[in-house]
């Protein structure tokens, strides 16, 4: 988990909250051409 470039509170949160975060995350995922475009919303902390 060090590894991640995260900043701010999120640098303290264990795996197990930090993996909740990530995975309730509201967005969408976007294909065009051959890429994936991942959107979150700008609300999102």
């Amino acid at each position: 988990m060090p590894m991640l470039a995260l900043t701010g509170q999120a640098r303290l949160f264990e795996p197990r909250r930090l993996r909740l975060r990530l995975f309730s995350a509201a967005g969408q995922l976007v294909a065009t051409g051959r890429r994936r475009i991942l959107r979150l919303a700008r609300h999102w902390p």
